[in-house]
């Protein structure tokens, strides 16, 4: 309807002005035209015309300084924003229940310059419990915190708008629907029975409370006032209702009934007053559920069983249908997460199970596509299969609107307090050309913040989503591995994912301790409770677990600052300014480090393929990686490195990839694995050698290993798909300088053997081999295995090709070179490695044989009888056979003691005999 029609209907329905005259008759010369000239007129303009204009009115600025600060006029204006930015909803919940208020009020529409308007008492019994719904939802807030920051969706199936309580209250009413939420919050607080009261702007008086199963609201104001009030309490029992669903979208209508009207009475301040009684109910309704779900609707699996309130208005877009518009905050929280994260160039909101890529950009408008595992696994950044947006940086998402819709469907010092964390740079060079990671770079998320606080209750977590997504990442990463290489020492540890994010954590707070943000800085390490059981493999988990630990503050943060009046009964208003003081947490850092931990996860698995398919053909001798102090200290971005391997630190490269272990390299990074008792080693293996390109690694990581990816009961041992572990004899045995051979300064060489499968048939069968959990095993180059790793594909008999001379890695029947320059902790030693040595003869000088035919009776793994028959074929008789043995030196003998130790005693320079125990 055109608006002067509209004006024209309004002055035909006018029962006439008290004086008899009409304020402005040019106001029926209003057409719309003029309309929009006064709407669209130019600030500027207007300003120069009043600059030249003398007001006729000496008390005009008066009067528009009085209008201008009128509840009113406010009330106006916020009204003509509401029309212009939010979409009325079909059928309209909110205008029936208005409607059905004011008819049942009489009409008048009298202006008096005398008398105040007509005041109404009208009393609402809302079908609806706020505490029994808190306690349902088991928020962990305080009740009427809990009310305020409850999660609300608002809308359809198809387009909804998620907010917190608190700002769709202030969004939709913004003149009275904080005072709303606030009289509710007293109510819960207080609990039943009690009655608390506030005053609007406009004097419109609300009393409310809890009358055994209802929501009892008594209202006494004028006409429009007491209507406005109506619809915020239907919207509040349908928004903050819990499903009567298990699981799945349910829409809850509200609606009202007039049960009683009394007579009209006279009340001191107003000309009239009528009481009415009124009843708000609601229809819960179950939406359909769709195998798959239509376009627009993947966010219903963001939650539970959450309720959406129809008929009541969302702000205005352009498509239909398009999902779910939600804070970015609050879209991270319900990922659980705190951070936006870049992976291939695309921009990524993950969890743990869920995960969360923009797939289109309508105006302001970012969509995003929904993916998540139904049985609650992690869900990887290269389970994405639908088309992402594109030229969107993350800077761009704190402005952007943002909606969910589119359909596809020994003693471990890894992380330990008293390890070595000023780890300096490795100065390595970038990947080149040859390498898998030449092109790829990482960033670190960016922490979300912004946006109300809100609370998450039962409706809000769906089946999939962990309750606790903290201790599901932890979970994920513990079974995931990480290489520290020291560059300057050329050795490295293969820990575990949980110690290589402590040791992470750890390093970065010694840098936050002494950097130039240290007055800011608020952790102390004292506070920092330590594991029940130190230096074991998993001890880091129990200090990731620790509850103190993690709310320890790091950094103050940005705090939130806010103001509450209250009226007092002389009708004053009390002003208080209150601060919510927030924090910068070790839980945070803990997420951070595993954000980039899985980034570096996930583009390994994707350079490298599923087991390391895509590097058959790579040289073995890069080995590539990241710094491990750009991590620490928060470089962003951050690049990879590679590091050079010579020919005797190739044995351990297959086992690595397979495994998917990444790198970090560094200088200074101590001793991560020492021996429970140095004291009773001797000196050549008292620690991990230097100079040697050996990796070292806990039993109980290596046991864990081949659970998952091998086989601990093949023969021999197959640590991974493709690779054995070439062990014979005995494990857990002195060093043959010991004993008889004591003072003549030979040493065992234990640096245990990986060997292809395919090839394991060379190997001699053995006995059955107990590991024990609390040693460490050391891979490399043994001198007394004739077999060395090329480049690329299978290791060849004969000796490796000679380093250069400054390498340092020929074997030594000495003992150990020099500490670290920079340790203070240099001598610590080292578990040695369990390994029972070949002789020189054994497997020397050989030709390859054969190996045995595929249709062996034998067969499979343990195939070891028929490997045997292949090493003597060709000696003769067994007489022969038993001559050739006689004439083989003994095998050497390795010893690893069985615990390691994590006190960092300096090691004795003498070789001692093997303790029958070694203490723990």
């Amino acid at each position: 309807m055109p608006l002067e029609d509209v004006m024209s209907n309004w002055f035909q329905n006018l029962n006439g002005l008290e004086d008899g005259a009409d304020p402005n008759p040019n106001i029926h010369n209003l057409n719309r035209a003029s309309f929009n000239g006064l709407i669209n007129k130019d600030p500027d303009e207007e300003l120069e015309e009043e600059e030249q204009e003398e007001p006729a009115i000496p008390e005009l600025h008066a009067y528009q300084d009085f209008i201008s600060k009128s509840p009113a006029y406010e009330w106006l204006l916020a009204t003509l924003r509401n029309e212009l930015l939010l979409a009325p909803a079909e059928p309209n919940s909110m205008e029936a229940v208005r409607r059905e208020i004011l008819h049942s009020l009489p009409a008048s529409h009298k202006v008096s310059r005398k008398k105040s308007p007509q005041a109404y008492k009208v009393t609402f019994r809302i079908k609806w419990d706020p505490l029994a719904f808190v306690k349902e939802q088991d928020y962990g807030e305080d009740p009427g915190e809990a009310v305020k920051t409850a999660i609300t969706l608002t809308g359809s199936a198809g387009d909804a708008q998620a907010l917190t309580c608190g700002q769709y209250l202030r969004q939709t009413w913004p003149l009275s629907g904080e005072h709303t939420i606030r009289l509710l919050q007293d109510v819960v607080r207080s609990g039943p029975s009690y009655r608390h009261t506030c005053d609007l702007p406009d004097s419109t008086t609300l009393t409310a409370w809890i009358n055994e199963a209802d929501f009892m609201v008594e209202v006494f104001g004028t006409g429009d006032s007491v209507a406005e009030i109506g619809e915020q309490l239907a919207w509040l029992g349908a928004a903050l209702r819990s499903s009567p669903y298990e699981v799945g979208v349910a829409c809850c209508t509200p609606s009202l009934r007039i049960l009683l009207k009394s007579a009209p009475r006279t009340v001191p301040g107003a000309s009239l007053a009528l009481d009415i009684f009124c009843v708000i109910d609601f229809t819960v309704q179950e939406v359909e559920n769709h195998f798959e779900a239509p376009n627009g609707q993947c966010w219903h699996n963001m939650f539970r069983n959450p309720v959406v309130v129809k008929g009541y208005p969302i702000p205005r877009r352009t498509t239909l249908d398009t999902g779910l518009e939600i804070p970015l905050n609050m879209m991270a929280g319900l990922a659980r997460t705190q951070r936006a994260n870049t992976f291939n160039g695309t921009i990524f909101i993950k969890g743990f199970s869920t995960m969360l890529v923009p797939t289109n950009l309508s105006g302001d408008m970012l969509i995003w596509h929904l993916l998540y595992n139904k049985d609650g696994s992690r869900i990887s950044y290269l389970d994405n299969t639908v088309a992402h947006v594109v030229d969107v940086s993350i800077s761009y998402l704190e402005n952007a609107r943002h909606v969910v819709g589119w359909c596809s469907e020994v003693k471990n010092y890894a992380g330990a307090a008293d390890a070595m964390y000023l780890i300096g740079r490795s100065r390595l060079p970038a990947p080149t050309a040859d390498c898998v990671l030449e092109k790829v770079s990482i960033t670190s998320g960016k922490f979300i913040t912004g946006g109300a606080t809100f609370a998450m209750g039962n409706r809000d977590t769906p089946v999939h989503v962990s309750q606790n997504d903290y201790v599901s990442k932890l979970q994920w990463i513990s079974k995931k591995f990480v290489v520290m290489w020291d560059e300057e020492e050329k050795r490295g540890w293969l820990v575990n994912g949980t110690s290589a994010l402590l040791h992470l954590l750890r390093a970065s707070l010694e840098y936050n301790r002494t950097d130039k943000f240290n007055s800011s800085f608020l952790f102390k390490s004292e506070e920092m409770e330590d594991a029940f059981t130190t230096h074991t493999a998993d001890s880091a988990i129990e200090v990731l677990m620790n509850k103190t630990n993690m709310k320890l503050k790091l950094y103050p943060g940005k705090g939130e600052v806010y103001d509450e009046a209250t009226r007092r009964k002389d009708a004053e208003l009390d002003e208080m300014f209150k601060e919510k003081k927030t924090y910068l947490r070790l839980e945070d850092r803990v997420e951070h480090f595993y954000d980039i931990l899985e980034k570096i996860i996930e583009h390994q698995v994707d350079v490298v393929g599923r087991s390391g398919t895509k590097l058959k053909l790579k040289a073995r001798k890069y080995l590539e990686g990241w710094e491990f102090k750009d991590l620490a200290t928060e470089r962003d971005p951050f690049y990879p490195r590679v590091a050079t391997l010579d020919a005797v630190g190739k044995g351990w490269v297959d086992f690595t990839r397979e495994i998917q272990a990444i790198t970090l390299f560094g200088r200074g990074f101590g001793d991560i694995l020492q021996p429970a008792d140095p004291g009773n080693l001797c000196s050549a293996w008292a620690k991990l050698p230097r100079k040697k390109q050996y990796l070292a690694a806990c039993v109980s990581d290596i046991q864990e290993i081949m659970e998952v990816n091998g086989n601990p009961d093949a023969n021999p041992m197959r640590i991974s798909d493709s690779i054995v572990w070439h062990i014979q004899g005995q494990v857990f045995e002195p060093c043959q300088c010991t004993g008889n051979n004591r003072g003549k300064n030979r040493h065992s060489d234990i640096a245990q053997v990986l060997f292809p499968l395919r090839l394991s048939y060379v190997l001699p069968k053995r006995k059955s081999i107990r590991l024990e959990d609390r040693g460490a095993v050391i891979f490399g180059h043994n001198a007394y295995f004739k077999w060395f790793w090329k480049d690329i594909g299978d290791p060849e008999q004969g000796d490796p090709p000679s380093p250069p001379e400054d390498s340092e890695t020929h074997f030594h029947d000495s003992a150990i070179g020099p500490s670290v320059g920079s340790s203070t902790e240099g001598s610590r030693g080292l578990a040695g490695s369990n390994f029972y040595q070949q002789s020189s003869e054994r497997l020397t000088n050989k030709p390859l044989p054969d190996p045995p035919p595929p249709d062996s009776a034998t067969g499979g793994e343990n195939d070891s009888d028929i490997a045997n028959t292949h090493m003597h074929e060709g000696s003769g008789s067994s007489e022969v056979r038993q001559a050739h043995r006689r004439n083989c030196p003994k095998p050497l003998m390795s010893y690893v003691p069985r615990t390691l130790r994590r006190d960092g005693r300096n090691v004795g320079e003498k070789c001692t005999s093997s303790p029958d125990n070694v203490r723990a």
